[in-house]
């Protein structure tokens, strides 16, 4: 009974043996994609936090045109002129032009 037994886990020892290099292929490409799949969503996590921010800064420098665009309208900039600094409009019939030949 003792050998038997002796010979049955010496044939489950070499089946374990036989087999050992295929689990451990198995493994480490289970480890593998394991690590690719984390990599792969940490990178899909980064592209959509950039697009989010691009749309953002889009928007920003949309919104800075336009207060460009309304602080340098020529209407803005007269009634500025006249209010705050007490310009006059110019009267081109009291203006000389001097001719530098």
């Amino acid at each position: 009974m003792g050998k038997t037994v002796s010979i049955e886990l010496k044939k489950d020892l070499y089946a374990v043996r036989k087999y050992f290099k295929y689990w451990l292929i198995i493994g480490g490409i289970t480890f593998g994609l394991a690590v690719y799949n984390s990599l792969y969503f940490e990178t899909e996590r980064e592209i959509t936090q950039l697009i989010n921010k691009k749309s953002y800064l889009e928007a920003k420098n949309l919104q800075l045109k336009k207060e460009i665009s309304r602080l340098s309208a020529p209407d803005r900039i007269s009634k500025l002129a006249r209010q705050k600094l007490k310009m006059r409009e110019i009267d081109y019939s009291r203006v000389h032009f001097i001719d530098l030949k």
